[in-house]
Protein backbone atom coordinates (compact mmCIF):
# COMPACT_ATOMS: atom_id res chain seq x y z
CA UNK A 1 0.00 0.00 0.00
CA UNK A 2 2.64 2.56 1.02
CA UNK A 3 4.96 1.57 -1.83
CA UNK A 4 2.13 1.90 -4.35
CA UNK A 5 1.11 5.30 -3.02
CA UNK A 6 4.66 6.67 -2.99
CA UNK A 7 5.22 5.21 -6.46
CA UNK A 8 2.08 6.99 -7.69
CA UNK A 9 3.45 10.27 -6.34
CA UNK A 10 6.76 9.62 -8.10
CA UNK A 11 5.24 8.65 -11.45
CA UNK A 12 2.78 11.56 -11.38
CA UNK A 13 5.56 14.09 -10.86
CA UNK A 14 5.05 14.97 -7.21
CA UNK A 15 8.60 13.76 -6.54
CA UNK A 16 10.94 14.39 -9.47
CA UNK A 17 14.08 12.40 -10.28
CA UNK A 18 16.82 13.53 -7.91
CA UNK A 19 14.45 14.84 -5.25
CA UNK A 20 14.34 13.60 -1.68
CA UNK A 21 11.22 11.81 -0.52
CA UNK A 22 9.91 12.33 3.03
CA UNK A 23 11.69 10.69 5.95
CA UNK A 24 10.61 7.36 7.40
CA UNK A 25 9.03 9.19 10.33
CA UNK A 26 7.06 11.46 8.00
CA UNK A 27 5.83 8.52 5.94
CA UNK A 28 4.88 6.64 9.13
CA UNK A 29 2.72 9.56 10.24
CA UNK A 30 1.32 10.29 6.78
CA UNK A 31 0.16 6.72 6.18
CA UNK A 32 -0.39 5.72 9.84
CA UNK A 33 1.82 2.65 9.53
CA UNK A 34 4.79 1.15 11.36
CA UNK A 35 8.45 1.79 10.59
CA UNK A 36 8.71 -1.80 9.36
CA UNK A 37 5.95 -1.17 6.82
CA UNK A 38 7.68 1.99 5.60
CA UNK A 39 11.05 0.25 5.34
CA UNK A 40 9.49 -2.64 3.42
CA UNK A 41 7.87 -0.18 1.01
CA UNK A 42 11.12 1.73 0.48
CA UNK A 43 13.02 -1.53 -0.02
CA UNK A 44 10.56 -2.54 -2.75
CA UNK A 45 10.92 0.84 -4.47
CA UNK A 46 14.72 0.53 -4.22
CA UNK A 47 14.67 -2.99 -5.69
CA UNK A 48 12.49 -1.77 -8.55
CA UNK A 49 14.94 1.05 -9.24
CA UNK A 50 12.73 3.99 -8.34
CA UNK A 51 14.63 5.25 -5.29
CA UNK A 52 18.09 5.07 -3.82
CA UNK A 53 19.02 5.58 -0.18
CA UNK A 54 21.96 7.85 0.59
CA UNK A 55 23.47 7.26 3.99
CA UNK A 56 22.90 10.23 6.23
CA UNK A 57 20.93 12.13 3.58
CA UNK A 58 17.70 10.22 3.05
CA UNK A 59 16.03 8.45 0.16
CA UNK A 60 16.09 10.04 -3.28
CA UNK A 61 14.11 9.41 -6.46
CA UNK A 62 16.29 7.66 -8.99
CA UNK A 63 13.85 7.60 -11.89
CA UNK A 64 10.34 8.84 -12.14
CA UNK A 65 8.95 6.95 -15.13
CA UNK A 66 7.20 3.65 -14.79
CA UNK A 67 8.66 1.07 -17.14
CA UNK A 68 6.30 -1.69 -18.16
CA UNK A 69 7.38 -5.11 -19.32
CA UNK A 70 6.07 -5.98 -22.78
CA UNK A 71 4.44 -9.41 -22.80
CA UNK A 72 4.78 -9.85 -26.57
CA UNK A 73 8.54 -9.17 -26.85
CA UNK A 74 10.63 -11.53 -24.69
CA UNK A 75 13.91 -9.84 -25.65
CA UNK A 76 12.66 -6.37 -24.66
CA UNK A 77 11.21 -7.79 -21.45
CA UNK A 78 14.55 -9.40 -20.58
CA UNK A 79 16.42 -6.14 -21.19
CA UNK A 80 14.00 -4.16 -19.02
CA UNK A 81 14.05 -6.71 -16.21
CA UNK A 82 17.85 -6.99 -16.31
CA UNK A 83 18.13 -3.22 -15.95
CA UNK A 84 16.17 -3.45 -12.69
CA UNK A 85 18.45 -6.03 -11.07
CA UNK A 86 20.31 -4.98 -7.98
CA UNK A 87 23.82 -6.31 -7.36
CA UNK A 88 22.43 -8.57 -4.63
CA UNK A 89 19.73 -9.96 -6.92
CA UNK A 90 22.26 -10.53 -9.69
CA UNK A 91 24.52 -12.47 -7.31
CA UNK A 92 21.57 -14.60 -6.19
CA UNK A 93 20.55 -15.28 -9.79
CA UNK A 94 24.10 -16.17 -10.82
CA UNK A 95 24.41 -18.60 -7.90
CA UNK A 96 21.08 -20.23 -8.73
CA UNK A 97 22.03 -20.62 -12.39
CA UNK A 98 25.36 -22.20 -11.43
CA UNK A 99 23.58 -24.72 -9.20
CA UNK A 100 21.09 -25.47 -11.96
CA UNK A 101 23.89 -26.06 -14.47
CA UNK A 102 25.53 -28.59 -12.12
CA UNK A 103 22.32 -30.46 -11.27
CA UNK A 104 21.69 -33.79 -12.96
CA UNK A 105 19.12 -33.93 -15.73
CA UNK A 106 16.57 -36.70 -16.12
CA UNK A 107 18.20 -39.62 -17.88
CA UNK A 108 21.73 -38.44 -17.04
CA UNK A 109 23.91 -40.18 -14.46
Amino acid sequence: MVADQVLALITHGHYAAGSRIPSENSLMKQYAVSRTTVRTALARLREEGYVEPRRGSGVFVRRAERVGVPADDPHAAAVILASRLTDEALTTLTTALARFAKSPRPGQP
